[in-house]
């Protein structure tokens, strides 16, 4: 199975290293957030130059809420998430991550803000780039969303594992059994679900033997991601870049063994 890293991991190394690095190490390909980091295109360039696959970004999402209530803020969010989906196909990236809502208080749902969502996904599938929403905390937002945009092959869906844990606390829920259909990327991190703190898998408490062949159902054509974060090193301290990454590596191998058992 194909295993992807995030690029952005806490570490504050040259770009050109740590893509190196993740290279050397055996990993397919990286993901990044678009414009998270100032070294953005460059390293999305030379991330292809030296061979990793660059198949998803991760398009904005801080200023997500905004899209459900009147004013200019909504829509120059929406016009991020199309420049993002534009760059995305002109890379040649086949994915684009987006979330519905963000931050503890859940926005009021407006047709608004679906019809400005509706842009983004007429864009995602005109260009030929597969819009993925992601579970965050409100799941009624994310029902309501797949319930009321158009089907498409365009429309995907990004389950982040650990926003199952440490937002919604539901990870074993029979929800997830149906979300499992539509499944098209994921993003595999841990915590003790007390917060979103991107440990590697199996240093929270997240299920991980009895979630994995719920989501997967033996499907081996789901790319591994691990997404990180620098809260992720807090079990290894002393680690150095390449040796950290390294134990990521093996947990994803552990967790495509659980895959392929099932």
């Amino acid at each position: 199975m194909k295993k992807f890293v995030s690029f952005f991991n806490g570490f504050t190394s040259d770009y050109r290293d740590r893509l190196d690095t993740i290279r050397r190490i055996g990993y397919d390909g990286v993901f990044f957030i678009f414009e998270g980091d100032p070294n953005f295109y460059a390293a999305l360039d030379y991330a292809q130059e030296i061979g990793l696959l660059t198949e998803s970004i991760h398009l904005p999402f801080y200023e997500v809420n905004t899209i459900w209530k009147e004013g200019p803020e909504g829509d120059e969010f929406i016009n991020s998430l199309l420049r993002g989906v534009r760059v995305a196909a002109q890379k040649g990236s086949e994915r684009a991550v987006v979330h519905i809502s963000s931050s503890p208080i859940c926005p009021q749902w407006t047709q608004q803000g679906m019809d400005r969502m509706r842009r983004v996904v007429a864009l995602a599938n005109e260009l030929g780039v597969q819009l993925c929403m992601e579970n965050t905390r409100h799941n009624n937002m994310l029902d309501r969303y797949f319930a009321e945009v158009e089907p498409s092959p365009y429309v995907g869906f990004c389950l982040d594992f650990g926003h199952l844990n440490g937002f919604t606390h539901d990870p074993l829920a029979e929800r997830w059994v149906a979300y499992a259909d539509r499944v098209s990327m994921v993003h595999i991190h841990d915590n003790d679900g007390t917060g979103d703190q991107h440990l590697l898998p199996f240093d929270g408490t997240l299920p991980w033997e009895e979630l994995v062949p719920i989501i997967f159902k033996g499907r081996t054509d789901i790319p591994l991601l691990l997404e990180l974060t620098e809260t992720a090193r807090t079990k290894y301290p002393d680690l150095s870049e390449e040796e950290f990454l390294r134990v990521g590596y093996a947990r994803l191998e552990r967790i495509e063994q659980l895959i392929l058992k099932n």
